[in-house]
């Protein structure tokens, strides 16, 4: 019965975004990479979810967001992210990636993460 319950409890935690088990760097690690592989696995919906509305108005996202980032994704150019680096303190993180495009050398950049008590978000970039 006991281990019922703690089952049970881990999948209620899961549906709402929060590892079971799962440290704070593995779950800002997991909100990074479902919004940097989304062109890969189509899942728009979870992309947006891990996104603040600030953030995806400052990515240039309005209105509908699985569709306005499909459509943005649309357009070249193709880029891979590494993630470098993940730093967790309290309830801010920051992520850093190596992005790379075409033949150039890898650029840097950092998502800035916060977790707002269901789930870590995006919430800026830098």
């Amino acid at each position: 019965m006991l281990r019922t319950l703690t089952a049970l409890a881990c999948l209620t935690v899961l549906a709402v975004g929060v590892g079971c088990g799962e440290s704070d760097e593995q779950q800002v690690r997991s909100a990074v990479e479902d919004f940097t592989l989304v062109k890969e696995t189509g899942d728009y919906g979870t992309a947006c979810d891990v996104m603040t509305l600030r953030f995806r108005r400052q990515i240039g996202l309005r209105g509908d967001c699985e569709q306005a980032l499909e459509e943005q994704l649309k357009q070249p150019p193709d880029r891979s992210y590494e993630i470098a680096e993940v730093r967790v303190r309290r309830n801010r993180a920051a992520v850093g990636l190596n992005v790379a495009q075409d033949e150039a050398p890898p650029s840097r950049l950092t998502y800035i993460l916060k977790n707002l008590g269901d789930r870590w978000r995006i919430v800026g970039q830098r």
